[in-house]
């Protein structure tokens, strides 16, 4: 529909360019009319393109939502890449109607800092996860590299939590404050880094 108001306005602005130039030439009061016709046609073509915008972007979320893998386990990768980032993801799988994620964390300014982005992205995931009625449980585990006193690096777990079905589900994400998530996971670590 949008792109049939947008051609009208098109080919109005083009009649009412033709006739105002014709009216300007042989000075005749019929520009007024070209004028308003000009008027009219722009709006058809304004309102022709925000109809094109909310249509386009109708199917890009469309085709975002058809774009989900066929497999569990590859939709629990795809989520996970989407949530904590494509190069963050080191490994997920499901087993036994397990989702298991295992990321790596992003350097952050402070543990306080971290700690909130590990949580909010925990909950992000969940909220996902929440459809997939064969997910039983998940669990996230997050790794950090530690620097040591002698500049050695070395991978650690810093943040770990598992969530039943049952807990999943109970979850109301549009209210729900990360920095709570260690009271309503069923397990909750932290490493003492982020404490």
């Amino acid at each position: 529909m949008g792109i049939i108001l947008t051609l009208l306005g098109l080919v109005g602005t083009i009649i009412a360019l033709v006739m105002a130039v014709k009216a300007l030439i042989k000075k005749e009061k019929k520009a007024t009319k070209s004028l308003l016709l000009i008027l009219v046609s722009v709006v058809l073509i304004v309102i022709g393109g925000t109809m094109l915008d909310s249509d386009s972007s109708e199917k890009a979320e469309a085709n975002k939502e058809e774009k989900l893998p066929d497999t569990l386990e590859e939709r629990i990768e795809f989520y996970a890449k989407d949530v904590f980032g494509e190069d963050n993801v080191d490994t997920s799988n499901f087993l036994e109607g397990n989702a298991y994620v295992y990321i790596i964390g992003d350097e952050s300014w402070d543990a306080e800092s971290a700690l909130y982005g590990m949580q909010s992205d925990t909950l992000d995931f969940l909220e996902k996860l929440q459809n997939e009625e064969k997910v039983t449980s998940a669990q996230i585990d997050i790794t950090q590299t530690f620097t040591d006193s002698y500049g050695n690096e070395e991978e650690k777990t810093v943040f770990r939590t598992d969530f039943s079905r049952d807990t999943i589900d109970k979850i109301n994400y549009e209210n729900m404050d990360p920095k709570r998530v260690s009271e309503i996971a069923d397990e909750y670590w932290i490493h003492n880094a982020l404490k």
